[in-house]
């Protein structure tokens, strides 16, 4: 039986120990805290605002009007040091387009390409995920056409003839073709892009429906036509998520400029 003194003791060791933490709630009066209820910003201006996670100003949301597909050019700067505050990307429809990348490789900065298949009110959310997450943001979105990027593209090297033919016995051999050629190829576009750990992260709209696997290889298309490799544009698939989804992941690249189209080598990983 237990008497008096004994729950007095329980009582007290209890009020003693460890009290679990603190979580604000989300306040049901922000102006911006739903998709609903998103602020609306202009094209390549800069608009700024808070998050505070103690406050319980936790998600602000932004829409931006798109006037014809392109590629969504998403930038997310912010004062405090100890802040990582997530950012992603909707389309008219509410479906993720864009997934914010854990780091950024830069200090303070988060940058996000997404594919605007068509024209159309997208939505853009920032997150405070943690304590830190309090600061002030600047925010800035603008829409890169798609193809003409800015990043080079390998183009077939041309030599001038000679005069003077050379003689069947000099003509070079004929350069062997990459071993791509032989295989069977799937054209695929990104669905957003950004630097994540020293590398280019690519979420591709192809899966295990194209017969893609983790270690298959690929290249990134330049033009609209997506018929010239840009160079240094070579990825690796990292992950095969779904039947229409893939993770890649390209070392020498760190932005895929105006470029959307990729090509991959089913079982090129074998």
């Amino acid at each position: 039986m237990i008497n008096r003194r004994t729950v007095f003791l329980l009582l007290l060791v209890s009020a003693c120990g460890p009290k679990p933490p603190v979580v604000t709630p989300a306040d049901p009066n922000d102006p911006d805290a739903t998709r609903t209820s998103a602020r609306a910003i202009k094209l390549d201006q800069p608009a700024t605002d808070d998050i505070n996670w103690d406050s319980g100003d936790h998600v602000d949301w932004k829409k931006v009007t798109v006037d014809k597909p392109g590629a969504l050019v998403v930038e997310l700067r912010w004062d405090n040091v100890e802040a990582s505050p997530s950012i992603d990307v909707y389309d008219p429809l509410g479906r993720a387009v864009g997934a914010s990348p854990s780091t950024s490789g830069e200090a303070n900065v988060k940058k996000l390409t997404a594919l605007a298949d068509n024209a159309g009110v997208y939505f853009v959310k920032i997150e405070a995920t943690k304590p830190a997450d309090k600061t002030t943001y600047s925010l800035r979105v603008h829409v890169d056409p798609i193809g003409g990027g800015d990043a080079p593209v390998v183009a077939p090297q041309v030599v001038k003839s000679p005069d003077t033919a050379p003689a069947e016995e000099d003509k070079p051999e004929p350069a062997e073709q990459p071993a791509e050629k032989d295989r069977d190829e799937v054209q695929g576009r990104i669905i957003s892009s950004y630097m994540e750990g020293g590398a280019l992260v690519l979420h591709l709209d192809k899966g295990t429906a194209a017969n893609l696997g983790v270690g298959d290889h690929g290249a990134l298309l330049a033009g609209p036509s997506g018929s010239d490799r840009v160079a240094g544009g070579e990825f690796t698939i990292a992950q095969v998520v779904d039947r229409q989804k893939s993770v890649a992941h390209c070392k020498t690249l760190k932005t895929i400029g105006r470029n959307v189209r990729v090509v991959i080598y089913p079982g090129s990983a074998k």
